[in-house]
């Protein structure tokens, strides 16, 4: 008589994964920041198009009372701040982000946290330039520079919108300053063995 062992499959209980929002805000990985780089930039770049066509719109006509001189004034000032410091800049190093890493045969950055932390705070400047449309009087001028800020613009003088924006370029070069050590020390230290300075990809 043959005799059947019946053997009871134990399962091995599933590891808990986070969220995948969670995932993605909370990540030290140098492929999700660059990707977080990229498509942040691009609703930025939104918005300057937007201010763009306000632009536009504008110059129509000679004659156009769609804005008032100062109101005409702080959107082309935002339009080129956003297009410089939130796209051109902020997209360049998602790239990098991305690709670097993968160019030199490094596991990460050599700093994965501080590099999170430059993406946050990007973002967070972003939206303190940004913020400069909500304060008054927030007519910050085409130049930023005091006096010529002041006076230039009829009717208008620096005040809290003018600070927002100092605020959010100041933090932005924080962002960018952290970024660029992240990449210098990542590109010094983190290379494979036997690629040298003379061996490194071009873009590298």
């Amino acid at each position: 008589m043959a005799v059947t062992e019946v053997r009871e499959e134990v399962r091995q209980p599933e590891p808990y994964r986070r969220p995948k929002v969670v995932e993605w805000l909370t990540t030290t990985d140098h492929k999700k920041i660059g990707l977080l780089y990229i498509s942040t930039a691009f609703v930025f770049f939104l918005v300057g198009g937007s201010l763009a066509e306000m632009i536009r719109t504008q110059l129509f006509n000679h004659n156009s009372k769609l804005f008032t001189f100062a109101r005409y004034d702080q959107i082309f000032t935002m339009h080129a701040l956003i297009m410089i410091f939130l796209f051109v800049m902020p997209v360049t190093v998602g790239i990098a982000n991305y690709i670097l890493v993968l160019q030199i045969g490094a596991g990460d950055m050599a700093f994965p946290r501080v590099n999170a932390f430059s993406y946050w705070l990007f973002l967070v400047g972003g939206l303190t330039l940004l913020s400069a449309f909500f304060f008054k009087p927030g007519e910050p001028g085409w130049t930023l520079y005091a006096p010529l800020s002041e006076h230039l613009t009829p009717g208008s003088t620096a005040g809290s919108g003018t600070d927002m924006i100092d605020m959010g370029l100041l933090i932005l070069g924080m962002s960018s300053l952290l970024g660029s050590i992240n990449f210098l020390v990542t590109i010094f230290k983190r290379r494979a063995p036997g690629m040298t300075m003379f061996r490194i990809p071009i873009f590298v």
